[in-house]
């Protein structure tokens, strides 16, 4: 079972298979169906959303992978 879940994780982030981050807070929390004040405060107090952590851009916005947290 544990070897499994590993297989899993490293699929998510294996180099074939890279995530990219287009999504605004606005849009990352509608696809998760919260509120864009939930993820901010998430990230603030956890540094992720639930294991999600964003890119900061240059201009100090935040792009954030189109995942659907369970």
């Amino acid at each position: 079972m544990q070897n499994s879940a590993l297989r899993d994780y490293e699929a998510l982030v294996s180099p074939s298979s890279p995530l990219t981050y287009h999504l605004s807070t606005e849009a990352f929390a509608a696809l998760n169906q919260v509120k864009p004040q939930t993820v901010r405060k998430r990230l603030c107090e956890t540094g992720s959303y639930w294991g999600v952590v964003p890119k900061k851009l240059r201009n100090l916005r935040l792009a954030w992978p189109a995942v659907q947290v369970s």
